[in-house]
């Protein structure tokens, strides 16, 4: 359902910008928060139950569940720019279809590259976290200095994204995409999880606290999401990314209790999480392909982008859980337990 929630506000954010200024800087740490939780939660789950991580398997899944929706949007964006140009990209597929693949898309880049792919800034911060995080968490685990490992990591990149601004102060655009600037949120997503019974304890002893914790968790994103120039405020990033993190996690605390929905006017969230990915890497391409060929109403961007990604879902998408089934059966039988939790 989160998720839900988080690729909503990205939604409108890219169709109605002045409106939503900052939806899509609180879908993204919502997203970003949510991954930091799941990962970690995944490799501490292989660590107790097998003694140790499989690198290989850890990789293998997100392989599975992240290359095939991505694949076919690139397919069909090169093939679609060779034969139409709708974007005027033709002579940089090729530059813009590797940013992509190789996860560099939140980098400085020598080259130019589609604005249909300028979403892909947050897959490649969540990709090149996790090529460092399992490994400094399978240490941090074996040394029992966890702890020790979130502080520093948080302080670290909240350092780092404070430099950065300054740094590139009379640029945000480029803030708002390196590595460093959102990235805190991931820590503490992962930190929530390691503390998740305290957390969960202190947020959800009494309903009075469920009910203030979300009342003030969404009334932090609506603030945040029609605040305005948020994408251009420094602040935001280093005070507004972690004020999101520590919200959702309020967030995840009271839905992880949860049995079913509370009220069925949530379920389209449910639904719209379930296919949130392939929304998300589509999401751009297909505004602006509308854009410039067409003068429907904005509403249609949103309808048509979720549509594309329903037919992800079942096509590709369904192909990388089958393979990644087959994968999972290959692996001893002391491990399959673990392969089918989450791994996003």
């Amino acid at each position: 359902m989160l998720r839900g929630l988080a690729i909503g506000l990205v939604l409108l954010r890219h169709t109605w910008d002045q409106v939503f200024s900052g939806g899509g800087i609180v879908g993204v740490v919502l997203f970003f928060t949510l991954s930091g939780y799941l990962i970690t939660g995944v490799i501490d789950r292989d660590i107790r139950q097998n003694g140790r991580l499989s690198f290989a398997r850890f990789y293998a899944h997100r392989a599975f569940r992240l290359l095939p929706a991505l694949l076919f949007m690139l397919v069909v964006f090169a093939v679609v720019e060779s034969l139409f140009n709708l974007l005027g990209d033709r002579t940089i597929i090729a530059q813009t279809v590797g940013a992509a693949l190789f996860y560099i898309r939140d980098l400085p880049l020598p080259f130019s590259t589609s604005p249909a792919i300028n979403t892909l800034w947050t897959l490649a911060v969540e990709e090149q976290f996790y090529l460092v995080w399992p490994l400094l968490l399978v240490i941090a685990l074996r040394w029992k200095s966890v702890n020790k490992l979130l502080v520093a990591a948080f302080v670290l990149l909240t350092a780092l994204c404070f430099i950065s601004a300054i740094i590139f102060a009379k640029d945000p655009a480029t803030v708002y995409i390196l590595p460093t600037t959102w990235a805190s949120a991931i820590v503490l997503g992962a930190a929530a999880y390691v503390h998740r019974e305290a957390i969960s304890h202190f947020v959800t002893k009494t309903a009075l606290r469920r009910w203030v914790g979300s009342a003030l968790a969404l009334a932090g994103f609506l603030g945040i999401t029609l605040l305005p120039g948020a994408k251009n405020a420094l602040w935001v990033y280093l005070v507004g990314g972690p004020l999101v993190a520590v919200l959702t996690i309020v967030l995840i605390s009271i839905v992880g209790r949860w049995r079913a929905l509370p009220i069925a006017v949530l379920e389209p969230l449910r639904r719209l999480g379930m296919i949130s990915y392939a929304v998300y890497i589509w999401n751009a391409l297909v505004l602006d392909w509308f854009r410039s060929t067409t003068f429907l109403p904005r509403w249609t961007e949103i309808a048509a982008t979720i549509l594309v990604a329903i037919v992800s879902w079942y096509t590709v998408e369904a192909w990388g859980r089958r393979a990644r089934a087959r994968f999972d059966a290959r692996a001893p039988s002391s491990r399959r337990a673990e392969a089918a939790e989450p791994v996003e």
